[in-house]
């Protein structure tokens, strides 16, 4: 019962989220939840007895719905289309870990914000960060700094890159694979995409969603590291959230080639909004955990990563469709 009046708390921040995110969806929800936490943690403060229920929809509640979106995935669907596309994610991905860690190193920033910069920007934005903040255990404020930074340049990607996608000439496809290799949010994705088409639209998706898959290897590289000292134990090590994000995988592949089954595509479609709702909820409560102060002592070093490996996304995507498109695609 201690938890109850903070997740209800949480709840409500989520809500308003959703309801701003639909409204202006460039920004999306988890980037007003977010926000609105952040402002009402530093400016109204938070009472004691909603401590319990943020820090347990920040971490349980942030598992489970890892869980749920794996029914956004079909294996079938992302070998077919996705697939095709898969060395240029992989070289976007690998560019992005490469340059948040060299240059954050530089910058000074520790290596779990570097890693999570590199996690969102290489693979899919919120729900990357998610992911590997339960393995690696970050501080607070340095999940909410990186998750701000994904955001804002989400938000500068849907008005930049259709122009972009303009000015170098780039087809539908070309479009499509260039949008969902470098822009993180789903939601931008979309926006961005079908700007340019809706060729460019569905595809952007498909490719975003094989991006999405990379979260398995990330977080299984990250919990092998972490318990490298201790005795190897492959059920220890992988944690159990990512197991439930596999099998709700295997279970959407599974009753899409059963179409007549209507009832149980309905009830997984619920089941995923409801995992997506979950990720703006726990973006809401690591925004009521951090402290302006806390960001404020990092300064600009993060955004100066952040943009670096934004841009060596961007160059590593634009060389390889420049130069390889024809094998990939």
């Amino acid at each position: 019962m201690k938890k109850i009046r903070g997740i209800l708390f949480v709840l409500i921040i989520a809500i308003l989220g959703e309801v701003l995110g639909r409204q202006v969806p460039t920004i999306g929800a988890g980037g007003f939840s977010i926000l609105l936490g952040m402002l009402i943690a530093n400016i109204f403060g938070i009472k004691k007895s909603f401590e319990e229920g943020i820090n347990f929809s920040s971490k349980f509640i942030l598992h489970f719905s890892i869980i749920l979106l794996g029914l956004s995935i079909n294996f079938h669907n992302v070998v077919k289309v996705g697939g095709k596309s898969l060395p240029i994610i992989i070289l976007g991905i690998t560019s992005s870990f490469v340059v948040a860690n060299i240059v954050g190193k530089i910058m000074g920033l520790n290596s779990n914000t570097r890693n999570l910069i590199g996690a969102g920007t290489g693979i899919c934005g919120g729900s990357a960060i998610a992911a590997i903040s339960a393995v690696i255990n970050p501080k607070e404020e340095e999940i909410s700094y990186s998750l701000s930074i994904i955001f804002l340049f989400n938000l500068l990607a849907v008005f930049i890159f259709p122009v972009l996608g303009h000015i170098l000439h780039m087809t539908q496809q070309y479009f499509g694979v260039f949008a969902g290799s470098t822009i993180n949010d789903t939601s931008s994705v979309v926006a961005a995409g079908y700007i340019y088409g809706n060729e460019a639209g569905k595809l952007a998706t498909t490719v975003k969603l094989t991006r999405t898959l990379a979260i398995i290897p990330m977080v299984l590289f990250f919990s092998f590291k972490n318990k490298s000292s201790e005795k190897f134990s492959l059920r220890k090590s992988v944690p159990w959230f990512i197991s439930g994000f596999v099998v709700m995988s295997f279970v959407r592949t599974g009753f899409d080639y059963f179409p007549q089954f209507e009832m149980a595509q309905n009830i997984m479609n619920i089941l995923n909004g409801c995992g997506k709702f979950m990720i703006t909820m726990a973006i809401g409560a690591i925004g009521l955990k951090t402290e302006f102060k806390s960001l404020k002592s990092s300064g600009i070093k993060p955004i100066i990563v952040g943009l670096c490996t934004w841009l060596a996304v961007i160059c590593t995507t634009l060389f390889c469709i420049r130069f390889f498109g024809v094998w990939f695609l």
